[in-house]
């Protein structure tokens, strides 16, 4: 079996994976441009941000009372009492969702900045080992998702034009992003979450207008695997002739 493809059946059968794809809430928040400006790489890293977060109130809770004493940065410490809500990972740093009482709001914390925690009333704080808080982190690196935003953009616009249903495209990206980030220049780092991130941040990207024929002629640069790309739009061309999802390794899981 080929790697990349074991690689992202993890993500595949995941309950994060899900949680993903129905996060998707059909509105593009990202517009195409030809320079990506700070402001648009900060909306980018607030969505995954958002995404780890949601992931984590549902598989990651921790509700109870903590007393905390808590340091921001270039800041002295300060005693908090909070309502834990859930945990999640972003980036491979832990946080906190929490309710802050002394300021009415909800708040995140970075759990490397509690200096210490009490458990309040009788609670019980639960915590999870690192390797269960990876399941939410879907952090990209604006460089990676950099490399990626135009393959990802040509192969979300073409299948728009072959109808390939919105439940099936997060699939597709997933795969090629999979299989192109676990062999390429960003491989150490791979993680099924990150592919994931990439496929999220393709379908919430702008590309009504975005002529895919004509870029497609036109990319040469990028950090990615090309022929995981090239075999993601013959994947997709086989979609529309036969409206059947189809692994871009090749499999036909009718032919099974």
């Amino acid at each position: 079996m080929d790697a990349a493809a074991d690689k992202g059946s993890l993500m595949e059968n995941s309950i994060a994976f899900e949680i993903a794809q129905r996060a998707l809430d059909g509105k593009s928040k990202i517009p195409v441009y030809e320079r990506r400006n700070e402001d648009i790489v900060r909306k980018e890293l607030r969505l995954l941000f958002e995404l780890s977060a949601r992931v984590g109130r549902d598989l990651l809770p921790c509700r109870c009372e903590l007393e905390i004493e808590y340091q921001k940065e270039f800041s002295d410490p300060e005693t908090r009492r909070i309502t834990a809500e859930s945990v999640f990972m972003f980036s491979c740093e832990a946080y906190l969702d929490a309710f802050c009482h002394y300021r009415q709001k909800r708040r995140t914390f970075k759990l490397d900045r509690m200096l210490s925690n009490r458990v309040l009333e009788g609670g019980k704080y639960v915590s999870y080992p690192l390797t269960v808080l990876e399941i939410s982190d879907f952090f990209v690196h604006p460089k990676t998702w950099g490399d990626y935003r135009r393959p990802c953009s040509i192969l979300v616009r073409k299948m728009m034009d072959v109808s390939v249903p919105k439940a099936e495209r997060f699939r597709f990206i997933f795969e090629f992003a999979a299989r192109s980030l676990s062999r390429g220049v960003w491989a150490d780092s791979y993680t099924d979450g990150k592919a994931a991130g990439v496929a999220f941040l393709a379908l919430n990207t702008d590309v009504k207008n975005f002529n895919w024929q004509a870029e497609v002629d036109r990319i040469r640069g990028g950090r990615f695997d090309k022929s995981a790309f090239a075999e993601t739009l013959e994947s997709i061309d086989h979609f529309g002739a036969r409206h059947r999802f189809r692994h871009i390794n090749g499999a036909d899981p009718s032919s099974a």
